[in-house]
């Protein structure tokens, strides 16, 4: 059976922060306030894999879990465009924490730190052209720690 090495590539970074209400005016770069880390995945013909999807934020800075805890949060959401001879499953997406913001009654469902997303591959045919790349995006809004949004 031949062996399909297979990488999650993530090519864009889609951050909606929020503005925090202590006088600070908006993030910090892109590309400091996340990092987004994925190692290949090796996939046979007509076998199953998990890629791993692992995001860090910036200290001080959290992103709305998913599902959300309230209708108007926009939840971390990994996407993966599929490619010929590999099905995407649905991300696993982790439990969260609960944080309690100044403007909210009840605490939300956060993320913060580093934590791991998992994204079910299965491998159909053996593909023609030599493997397989996966690209996806992830889309988060972001705030700073107890700032509020």
């Amino acid at each position: 059976m031949k062996r399909v090495l297979f990488a999650v590539m993530l090519s864009t970074i889609l951050v909606h922060p929020a503005l925090a209400q202590d006088g600070v005016t908006g993030p910090p770069p892109a590309a400091t306030l996340m990092k987004i880390h994925a190692a290949p995945v090796a996939l046979t013909a007509g076998g199953h894999a998990k890629a791993i999807v692992k995001l860090e934020l910036a200290a001080g800075w959290h992103v709305y879990a998913n599902p959300p805890s309230g209708e108007y949060n926009i939840p971390v959401k990994i996407s993966l465009a599929g490619s010929p001879g590999v099905t995407v499953g649905a991300p696993g997406y982790p439990a969260g924490s609960d944080l309690k913001l100044p403007t909210d009654e009840k605490p939300v469902r956060v993320y913060d730190g580093a934590f791991e997303i998992p994204v079910p591959l299965d491998g159909a045919a053996p593909p023609d052209n030599g493997g397989p790349r996966q690209t996806g995006k992830p889309m988060v809004q972001g705030d700073r720690r107890g700032a509020g949004t």
